[in-house]
């Protein structure tokens, strides 16, 4: 059984460097590819779709609502194809545009354990709790009326991987919180403050029962937005009440290429990856292609050869060019990849390693026809399941050196 704490509590103190360093000099934050940029987008500061060039606006499609954090670490509703631009909840750092697959929270009346959907032993539930959302009696309080007391959920289904998140933070007591996805056949001891932390297990279990357990009677805990969602990775609260909740895949593109040169080039992005948890998938920062595989520029985790790596990519008809390296994308802290081409000429680093490979000479792609941030050609696969802070391009070959420097 896996366990993360609070993935939205990441590392940023690796932004000291060269060009995305600047963006506080003078109050302005300049392309990490000036001065020949063509295309910019700085998601973290401007906080829209709307490149600093020359005022390309990115399309950005959901088909539901999404909820994300604001600057004030709370929990805030995005309308129905609305970005949502994300803070971390704990340092109210921002963290930039927020791009994740669909998921179905299975779990019904996410911040209402009173409800009979929870099984309760030696616990009391009310919901009475000002929830991660800011806003008085959405969330619930428990109690525990003996020691080793559960609130369980029971969802039926197949045994498959599942990832259970919740928020929880002290009101009362010192004693032992437990999470679990499985009935607590295993489960996951975590370390509950004053402040609202999101914790999340992983579990493989037929007809899962997911909840949690206070060790010490009389403690009490507040509990908000508790989710259970197939897969290893736990994504972004989803709210439910009597019924599961699904958000939609979401996109963000742009089918106007003139930014795009075909000869030679250079393309940067920046941005966080959550815990993917012990089941890792490809996830992608970007994608410039003409809608298909054999005829792509991307830079992605890759599942090959080991889980940790990340290949800048670019695949034309007579052969595909890998770089790849060992940078670790799973972990929550900003990392930043950068890739370049000229005709026979491929080149890539992340993090401030170049890839390892030798490239093809073949070819610059066909005339690209679309931009997409944070997932595959095709806008359906590879997700990202994090956060973009920068994309940026420059129609000039940069020199290997300078991709070192600029994704240190």
């Amino acid at each position: 059984m896996a366990g993360h704490v609070n993935d939205h509590m990441l590392d940023v103190t690796n932004q000291g460097h060269i060009n995305d360093g600047l963006y506080d000099y003078f109050g302005g934050h300049p392309s990490p590819l000036d001065p020949d940029s063509t295309l910019f987008y700085d998601f973290a500061v401007t906080r829209d779709l709307v490149d600093e060039i020359n005022g390309l606006a990115l399309t950005f499609t959901r088909a539901d609502i999404g909820w994300s954090y604001d600057a004030a670490g709370l929990l805030v509703e995005n309308a129905i194809d609305a970005p949502r631009f994300d803070y971390d909840p704990v340092t109210l750092e921002s963290l930039g545009l927020l791009i994740e697959q669909a998921r179905t929270n299975l779990c019904l009346w996410s911040r209402n354990m009173a409800q009979t959907a929870w099984a309760k032993v030696d616990m009391t539930a009310a919901q009475t709790q000002v929830g991660i959302g800011g806003v008085g009696a959405t969330a619930t309080l428990l109690t525990a009326d003996a020691a080793n007391a559960t609130v369980l959920q029971t969802v039926t289904g197949a045994a498959t991987d599942r990832a259970f998140s919740v928020s929880i933070r002290r009101v009362t007591g010192s004693g032992q919180v437990e999470i679990s996805g499985d009935a607590f056949t295993g489960s996951l001891p975590i370390t509950v403050t004053n402040n609202y932390q999101r914790f999340s297990v992983e579990a493989n279990a037929l007809d899962p029962q997911f909840g949690i357990r206070l060790s010490v009677s009389g403690d009490e805990i507040a509990v908000d937005v508790a989710q259970l969602e197939d897969g290893t990775l736990a994504t972004s609260p989803i709210i439910t009440a009597a019924s599961t909740v699904t958000r939609t895949i979401e996109n963000c593109f742009t089918n106007d290429m003139s930014w795009y040169n075909l000869v030679t080039g250079t393309a940067y992005a920046s941005g966080y990856m959550k815990d993917g948890g012990s089941v890792r998938a490809e996830r992608q920062l970007f994608s410039i292609s003409d809608g298909a595989v054999t005829n792509e520029l991307r830079s992605l985790q890759a599942l090959n050869p080991q889980f940790s790596n990340l290949n800048v990519t670019r695949t034309i008809s007579s052969g595909q060019d890998i770089l790849q390296n060992t940078s670790i994308w799973d972990t929550p802290s900003l990392h930043k990849s950068a890739l370049t081409y000229a005709a026979g000429d491929f080149s890539g680093a992340t993090d401030g390693v170049l890839g390892n490979g030798a490239p093809l000479v073949a070819d610059p792609l066909l005339q690209p026809n679309i931009l997409r941030i944070g997932t595959r050609f095709d806008g359906t696969q590879k997700l990202l399941n994090g956060h973009i802070r920068v994309f940026a391009y420059a129609n000039v070959r940069k020199d290997d050196a300078f991709l070192q420097d600029v994704t240190t």
